[in-house]
């Protein structure tokens, strides 16, 4: 339910793709740490392989930009 409101921000432009992208990282790893038992946690170690994969193609840029967004969040959650 989580990733589908993610997606949906996303889509709306919300939010960008990169936070979209580490939020529904979080979301997954979460689900995997506080319910390991549930069945779900299949589905959830499918959707971190595939961002794996899809991390490992992209460009040095797109990783900085990708570094960028979440020191920037980060700096602003931590003023907070």
């Amino acid at each position: 339910m989580i990733s589908k409101i993610y997606k949906d921000m996303r889509r709306e432009g919300v939010i960008s793709d990169y936070e979209a992208e580490i939020q529904l990282k979080k979301a997954y790893q979460n689900l995997i740490e506080k319910f390991p038992d549930s069945v779900q946690v299949g589905l959830a170690l499918d959707r971190l392989e595939y961002y794996e994969k899809k991390d490992k193609k992209l460009t040095e840029a797109e990783k900085f930009q990708l570094i960028s967004a979440l020191s920037s969040k980060q700096a602003v959650n931590k003023t907070k």
